[in-house]
């Protein structure tokens, strides 16, 4: 029964792990879905060229998953919830001040330094939002880590 117990726990202990690293994962491509929404968008107001608006719809349809997989993988972590709900409020505004500037460039106007400078601050934030929750997903790495191995 002993060994039987053990080898159930060092099971969990390892699905533990994968579920961490799945978070870690999901949390870098969630960040690599909205710097191509950025990156999109600022080829566009500069180009003009229809292949960055398909990029950016293209990234864009990818960041709801990914936020909705992140924040079901961290279901059981209020602090986690936390950030993420902090984080999708940003993203919210980002968005639209992104769609925004597609509009306006897609009439040929001038888009403001305002919006520019609002995407940028924006973006940062959103970049601290993803830093705390790998900071805090990497912690939580070693802890089960160190427990997968003292279980073995």
């Amino acid at each position: 029964f002993v060994l039987y117990q053990k080898s159930q726990d060092l099971a969990a202990s390892k699905q533990w792990v994968e579920h961490t690293y799945e978070a870690i994962n999901t949390n870098n491509e969630l960040m690599l879905g909205i710097q191509g929404m950025n990156n999109s968008v600022r080829g566009y107001l500069i180009t003009g060229e229809k292949i960055f608006r398909d990029n950016y719809q293209r990234s864009e349809s990818q960041v709801d998953p990914l936020y909705n997989t992140l924040k079901t993988l961290t279901a059981d972590n209020p602090e986690r919830q936390a950030q993420l709900a902090e984080m999708r409020a940003v993203f919210d505004k980002l968005q639209t001040v992104m769609q925004r500037q597609i509009s306006e460039r897609s009439r040929f106007r001038r888009i403001s330094r305002s919006d520019v400078v609002t995407t940028r601050e924006l973006m940062d934030e959103i970049r601290h939002y993803s830093r705390l929750i790998a900071a805090g997903e990497r912690v939580l790495l070693t802890q089960r880590s160190e427990f997968e191995k003292n279980q073995q």
